[in-house]
């Protein structure tokens, strides 16, 4: 046993003699070497299609694959339900993404947690030079956007390049919205005494719209209401309750602030 090689396996009795292995963990000194039919494997994180997450050395990917190129053999691995994660890479010890390419999707991430709508779409290449890494590189990315606040169900996966030719990239996809201000003609050049059709006027309403393109911050705002978070619901609850009780809704003001209000109308 050592870097880069499979395990092996000898058979246990009660009693036997045993001895420190190279990773210190005592193993039998004799008997027979058995091809085991069941293996209980040590996992960090496992998803819903039976993909685990190791330690990071491999060495039970490599010892199973051997042992299923001979006869059928179960894993079985133990864990909580807090160590299911949405994808696992297949791979546990490769990935495509380089250090650029995070710092890529990091970017992309954090435009997509100030100004997106709907979920971050992640889209599998179908058709990859390596389809295991393919897999990786997008539990990575998943991995990356969790990290920076983006919850599991705010993410969609997807796949895309099936039958391409070529190798695909992944796909990170989100949906925004963009305020183009209209064009205004110049009032100079409207005939405002014509009267021959009921249309109303090109410059209606057109400063008010080009006013309002260049103030809003985010224009999926015009498409309607954002959902309240958790301390909007905690306050509005405090105001109805002080509402219900007759009390004064409005903030109490601090000793050291100096505004008041005017009383100059009364």
């Amino acid at each position: 046993l050592g870097p880069g090689q499979a395990l092996r396996f000898r058979e246990w009795t009660p009693g036997c003699s045993m001895v420190a292995g190279d990773f210190g963990a005592l193993i039998p000194q004799d008997g027979a070497w058995i091809d085991p039919q069941v293996v209980i494997v040590p996992l960090v994180g496992f998803d819903a299609h039976g993909y685990r997450l190791g330690y990071g050395g491999g060495f039970y990917d490599r010892t199973l694959a051997g042992l299923r190129a001979r006869h059928p053999v179960l894993a079985v691995g133990f864990a909580f339900d807090a160590q299911e994660l949405p994808e696992v890479p297949i791979d546990a010890y490769a990935s495509e993404l380089s250090s650029s390419d995070r710092a890529r999707i990091q970017a992309f991430v954090s435009g997509y947690t100030r100004r997106g709508h709907g979920p971050l779409v992640l889209s599998l290449p179908q058709a990859s030079s390596n389809p295991q890494l393919a897999v990786s590189a997008v539990a990575e990315a998943r991995a990356i956007a969790w990290d920076m606040g983006v919850e599991y169900d705010e993410m969609s996966g997807a796949a895309h390049g099936t039958g391409s030719p070529v190798s695909e990239p992944m796909i990170l996809a989100y949906q925004s919205y963009e305020a183009i201000a209209p064009h205004c003609p110049p009032k100079s050049t409207v005939d405002f005494s014509t009267i021959d059709s009921n249309n109303q006027l090109p410059t209606l309403g057109c400063s008010v719209r080009t006013n309002l393109a260049a103030m809003i911050v985010d224009p999926g705002d015009l498409l309607g209401n954002r959902p309240l978070d958790r301390s909007d619901m905690a306050r509005r609850e405090v105001i109805l309750e002080k509402f219900r009780a007759g009390e004064s809704t409005a903030s109490e003001r601090a000793a050291q602030e100096s505004g008041s209000v005017s009383s100059a109308v009364q």
